[in-house]
């Protein structure tokens, strides 16, 4: 079997992450140990997996766990790219969104958000009200048109 396989190790967060397909997908916790989270695809097959809290094991203990293989009855958490399409916006926007704590319950674990189903976006303070990615209804924008530039023949 020849797979490449990533490994990525981020000292900041403590955070060990393990690829071995580079696929769109979504980290979910494994029943044996919280800290430990799965990698999966939209139909349940494992990614790799990611480790939080890595400098507290322990070199002499073994963890032994099990990804893939188990039913999937639907995505609990997606990708910001997944998120994006079902909103309506650009994955830059989106990453802004998340940035600014507008989505409700996304959380960033090392380098990846993590976006849970459905998507809840929190009300902007800025502009007017409305639902996200769409425009408010045409009797609730101003009615009120441009005044014409003053001419010059008009100040005397």
């Amino acid at each position: 079997m020849d797979k490449k396989i990533s490994l990525w190790y981020d000292p900041d967060v403590d955070i060990l992450e393990v690829l071995w397909d580079e696929a769109p997908g979504t980290f979910e916790p494994i029943e044996s140990d919280e800290r430990i989270l799965e990698r999966i695809d939209e139909n349940g097959e494992a990614l790799g997996f990611m480790i939080q809290e890595f400098s507290t094991l322990k070199a002499e203990s073994w963890i032994d766990f099990h990804v893939g293989g188990r039913p999937r009855p639907g995505l609990e958490n997606m990708t910001v790219e997944m998120a994006a399409r079902e909103i309506g916006v650009s994955g830059s926007r989106m990453r802004q969104l998340l940035a600014a704590g507008r989505i409700q319950g996304a959380r960033k674990l090392g380098r990846d958000w993590i976006v849970p189903t459905p998507v809840r976006m929190v009300p902007g303070e800025r502009g007017p009200i409305g639902v996200a990615g769409s425009r408010p209804a045409k009797s609730a924008r101003s009615s009120k048109k441009p005044s014409p530039a003053p001419s010059a023949t008009s100040q005397i």
